[in-house]
């Protein structure tokens, strides 16, 4: 959790005046982010005075977000899940999801935000890391981490999340954008940003020492006085909910007011972010 909480890198505020131009979030705007960790994602919506419900399942996280809303008396802090949010019906403008959708049962996630978003309500769902910028030594971190995984997300790419969106969010009138900024960091922060992704090899396990070695040899080829400029994209789908969940597993659409025992479940994508 502290390294989750030190490492890992903000979400830009530019996201702000993206769900502005589209019209997403008007000042009274009531912001729920599900799924929120730590409250990473809410901090940006926060700083603007909006009020946010964050969602959450883990303990651990759950506690790091209450300290957070000991700082920020417009959020409201909440223990449940995508698929069982306990926020009344219609009781929201927006709902955020950052680095939490491969978690998700997406069928049951949907039937939710239908319940819970106000008439004509918006879903936004973000990625953010180094994985997508483009750069050199972004493709260099990404081909480390991804090859020293522990399981088999190696296997869901992008391309397949992108594609499973589809099922989720009304492509008609959704928006996308990449918004680029950057981290800089130390060795020692290079690490501890590792050692805070899923499925990552800690120390003393088998392949944590060989990690370390190719990340300091990138480290030393692009730092510049002592530190690293990781570039970093943060990938925005914003967009209403689909009237209807279509599964691209089963090829099936599926009705959220009729999901029940004998839906079809969905598959958890693993997406690294």
């Amino acid at each position: 959790m502290q390294a989750y909480l030190a490492y890992r890198p903000r979400f830009p505020r530019a996201i702000l005046a993206f769900l502005r131009e589209h019209g997403a979030l008007p000042q009274d705007a009531v912001v729920a982010d599900v799924g929120a960790g730590t409250g990473m994602l809410a901090e940006i919506f926060l700083e603007a005075v909006h009020c946010v419900i964050a969602v959450e399942p883990n303990g651990e996280m759950l506690e790091a977000c209450r300290e957070l809303a000991a700082r920020q008396p417009t959020l409201e802090v909440v223990q449940g899940s995508a698929e069982s949010t306990t926020l009344p019906d219609a009781s929201v403008d927006l709902i955020v999801v950052g680095r939490a959708m491969h978690w998700f049962d997406w069928p049951r996630a949907h039937r939710e935000f239908q319940r819970i978003l106000k008439p004509g309500g918006c879903v936004m769902v973000a990625t953010n890391g180094h994985r997508d910028s483009g750069a050199a030594v972004a493709n260099r971190l990404s081909e480390i981490l991804r090859k020293r995984r522990t399981d088999s997300a190696e296997a869901d790419t992008r391309r397949d999340f992108n594609q499973r969106l589809q099922e989720f969010l009304d492509t008609s009138t959704w928006q996308r954008t990449t918004l680029h900024h950057s981290m800089t960091v130390d060795f020692a922060t290079l690490i501890g940003y590792a050692e805070s992704l899923s499925a990552i090899p800690r120390p003393g396990e088998r392949g944590y020492e060989e990690m370390v070695a190719e990340l300091r040899a990138v480290f030393a080829e692009y730092r510049q006085d002592g530190v690293l400029v990781t570039p970093l994209a943060c990938e925005l789908f914003l967009g209403r909910l689909r009237g209807k969940y279509m599964s691209m597993v089963t090829g099936s659409w599926t009705w959220p007011e009729s999901m029940g025992k004998g839906s079809s479940p969905s598959v958890l994508s693993k997406i690294p972010f």
